[in-house]
């Protein structure tokens, strides 16, 4: 089927061709009667308003990029869902960028981005904010990781690990925990930094001691894979911290149906963000709670003010609180 352009539109309603352009988009001027003929034409040709076109003809953008990792992760899908559902409401339009090991820089964004962006919201590991400036023609990008200088214009969303992290220390203490496990995050991740060393600053103001720990991606396999390397090491410790809940979860998993261990008596395994998964019955599991509303909450902040213009700081930074919750205690 010929997909149906804004010149027929124009056509069938009897006006010009901004006037159709005018009518989708948005706080443009268009009298309320030349709005209703338009519209009134797109409805019976069935014509959509092309975002990407009205980009590139006119040199602004609706359009907010949001790039992510290509990897599985528990948690993202509610991220992408939420922000998308935020970013519709306030009349933006979300464009979902998936990389992979394979990315190539800038290089391989320009192959991606062919249009201007409002903005974009960079999650990736290897995304650096010099690779994302260049597109983002109305307001800086903004950052979940931490691949910017201080000198780059972009705008930050922080997460509070630490508190989080110190939360569960304090809490383990009080009930006489002495030795830990750790699985880190993704190496190449700004919370592989902020989680091991939330926890080793915990733990260095307690008794409590690490006495292992692996490096994991943040997926369901790498937990398993983190529960065997350090159970073939050492016996058990009374804790095992994991980076994430689907790391906790392929550990708890393996400890259970793999070694026979009962989960928690045997050993209390904790995890990072408090997917909905975590509060499964089949899992019940202990996390530190980093709220994807909260972050939503932070990003769309972020955007109104840059939109509205009511903001004239070259950085606007957000942070993100976390919080230990305690199950099957």
């Amino acid at each position: 089927m010929q997909r149906v352009t804004a010149d027929q539109v124009a056509e069938r309603a009897g006006v010009s061709r901004s006037a159709v352009s005018r009518t989708f988009t948005k706080d443009a001027s268009v009298s309320a009667r030349t709005a209703e003929k338009v519209l009134k034409a797109a409805r019976e040709l069935g014509y959509r308003p092309n975002a990407i076109a009205s980009s590139l003809a006119s040199g602004s953008s609706n359009i907010v990029a949001l790039i992510t990792i290509s990897k599985p992760d528990f948690r993202r899908p509610y991220l992408i869902h939420h922000l998308n559902n935020a970013l519709q409401k306030m009349g933006l339009v979300p464009y979902t960028i998936c990389v992979d090991e394979n990315y190539r820089g800038a290089e391989t964004l320009a192959q991606i981005i062919q249009m201007p962006l409002n903005t974009a919201i960079v999650s990736a590991d290897a995304v650096n904010a010099s690779d994302v400036i260049p597109f983002c023609i109305h307001s800086p990008p903004i950052m979940l990781n931490s691949n910017f200088s201080q000198d780059e214009r972009v705008d930050v969303v922080n997460v509070d690990d630490a508190t989080g992290i110190q939360q569960m220390t304090s809490y383990l203490h009080d009930r006489d925990y002495k030795t830990v496990w750790l699985v880190t995050a993704r190496r190449s991740s700004s919370a592989f930094h902020s989680r091991s060393v939330g926890l080793l600053e915990a733990l260095a103001r307690s008794d409590m001691k690490l006495i292992d720990k692996e490096e994991g991606d943040f997926s369901y396999e790498s937990g398993q894979e983190a529960f065997e390397k350090l159970s073939s090491r050492g016996p058990l410790p009374d804790c095992l911290f994991c980076a994430n809940d689907a790391m906790a979860m392929g550990a708890m998993d393996t400890a259970r149906f793999v070694h026979g261990l009962s989960v928690p008596q045997d050993i209390r395994i904790i995890g990072f963000d408090d997917v909905p998964q975590a509060s499964w019955p089949s899992y019940n599991l202990s996390t530190i709670k980093q709220s994807v509303i909260d972050t939503v909450d932070a990003i769309m902040e972020i955007i109104q003010l840059r939109v509205a213009k009511s903001c004239d700081e070259d950085r606007i930074t957000r942070t993100v609180p976390t919080s230990f919750i305690a199950r099957d205690f």
